[in-house]
């Protein structure tokens, strides 16, 4: 995804959110019965509209039959197997609908050969129009043309001052917390946090799979590190990249109710194809069980579906290198566990020597995955618990506090090693069998299987 994003100073803006790459390299084998869909009964897609758009990328303004659709088809897989369960996925940003696609695609038939039938909760938040939708379309959250595009100039010189403000900050980041990694001493954070994982494995009823501690880092992890061309690039990412995050923000927030609901026509006008399929599910299925995965951005989708509709009953929940902040597991994640005590959250990260040293284009970029940049500039961390909830030394320090004792046995927190068959980057989570428990687990003979298979896995 990143080699798409050379040269284009717009895409630069907004390169730190997740991307998609479909790494799988064959066909399941999928019960004769089990094969009578198609990609759209497994798609929905919401613009930056709040309008769903089918297979073809054409937009559906009464998308009511359309969702219809999608449990008619499952209803006729469940008559023939009523152990078939729903498992809903929402990617994070910097998807394109090319990619939001390719993942239905590449995926749907290794879930339903699962005898899971999933839907993939999508929304637009491409590269290029994050940044342009801040500078050219949105002001106070809300989409107003004849207020924008007058004043886009000015909003890009603030932009542009910004960037050249942070040149300071921007550059201590860089050699200050960039390079610390290459230091043999721990420092705090890490010792704070290697003590956490001791006492919450030890001495409470949480689960925690945890690979080794082991950096993994040899001498090509630091070889490019002194690339002086970060102190350029790094405070345009820094002074520009804040608008993109905050446009992507607002795109999260219309996937369950459109700008319509707060133009005078309420919650019912509001309502998007995503609501009305959640709607549905909530109030006819009862007796399925429902698993609900985000990834990235798709963390905060997941909050906000956890608090819209508290009756939900999903029996699990998988958060993949959220980006949300850890104080909203606190009001979205644990009132939900507390309502019944079968239910299971498990919080998947990548090992965090992975996140600190997430780098590209021999590092012409400052390093760091998306959590990182988060915490570093893109949102206000006012207190530790303003800090993403997908970074492991945020999670594992913060998890006594956010999960009281009466649910810490319902919580899972897997890191993930630095090993050629697991996630070892922010964008890859999806390259893997993210609907299968064992993964959930980092359970070792599932990684083992992948890659003797072939199927989920290819050397990085």
């Amino acid at each position: 995804m990143l080699q798409e994003l050379k040269g284009y100073l717009l895409i630069l803006i907004v390169v730190m959110s997740s991307g998609c790459s479909t790494k799988y390299t064959k066909e399941p084998t999928i019960e004769k019965s089990y094969d009578m869909t198609t990609t759209s009964d497994h798609f929905i897609f919401i613009d930056n509209e709040g309008i769903m758009r089918d297979v073809n990328n054409k937009k559906i303004f009464k998308h009511e039959q359309s969702i219809k659709d999608i449990f008619k088809k499952f209803d006729s897989l469940k008559k023939i197997d009523n152990d078939l369960s729903i498992v809903i996925y929402i990617h994070g940003g910097l998807n394109k609908f090319d990619d939001t696609i390719n993942r239905v695609e590449n995926t749907y038939k290794r879930i339903l050969a699962n005898k899971q039938y999933p839907i993939f909760i999508s929304w637009e938040s491409g590269p290029l129009t994050n940044y342009s939708d801040h500078l050219f379309a949105i002001r106070n959250g809300e989409r107003d043309l004849l207020k924008a595009i007058p004043s886009s100039p000015f909003i890009l010189i603030e932009d542009a001052l910004r960037s050249i403000a942070r040149i300071p900050a921007s550059s201590w980041n860089i050699i200050g917390g960039q390079t610390n990694v290459s230091i043999s001493i721990l420092t705090d954070e890490e010792k704070n946090a290697y003590k956490s994982e001791y006492r919450i494995d030890n001495n409470t009823s949480m689960h925690v799979h945890s690979d080794s501690q082991s950096t993994g880092h040899d001498f090509f992890d630091f070889a490019t590190i002194i690339n002086p061309t970060k102190f350029v690039t790094a405070p345009f990412i820094d002074g520009l990249g804040k608008g993109a995050w905050r446009s992507m923000l607002r795109r999260s927030d219309l996937i369950l109710h459109s700008q319509e609901a707060y133009e005078g026509k309420g919650e019912n006008g509001g309502k998007t194809a995503a609501y009305d399929f959640l709607d549905r599910l909530n109030k006819e299925y009862h007796d399925t069980n429902k698993t609900l995965i985000g990834h990235s951005m798709g963390t905060i989708v997941a909050n906000n579906i956890l608090i819209r509709f508290p009756d939900l009953n999903f029996n699990t929940v998988v958060y993949m290198a959220a980006a949300c902040k850890i104080k909203d597991l606190e009001q979205s994640v644990v009132p939900w566990l507390k309502k019944d005590d079968n239910r299971t959250f498990y919080n998947l990260t990548l090992n965090p020597y992975r996140d600190i040293n997430e780098n590209s284009f021999y590092d012409f970029f400052p390093r760091g995955s998306l959590l990182v940049w988060i915490d570093d500039f893109l949102e206000d961390v006012n207190s530790f618990e303003d800090r993403t909830a997908g970074y492991w030394f945020n999670i594992v320090r913060s998890a006594e506090v956010v999960f009281p004792k009466d649910i810490r046995n319902q919580v899972h927190l897997t890191k993930f090693g630095i090993k050629d068959c697991s996630p070892q980057n922010h964008g890859e989570f999806d390259d893997f069998t993210f609907w299968k428990q064992n993964f959930w687990l980092n359970n070792e003979s599932e990684i083992k299987s992948i890659i003797q298979n072939k199927q989920y896995c290819q050397t990085y």
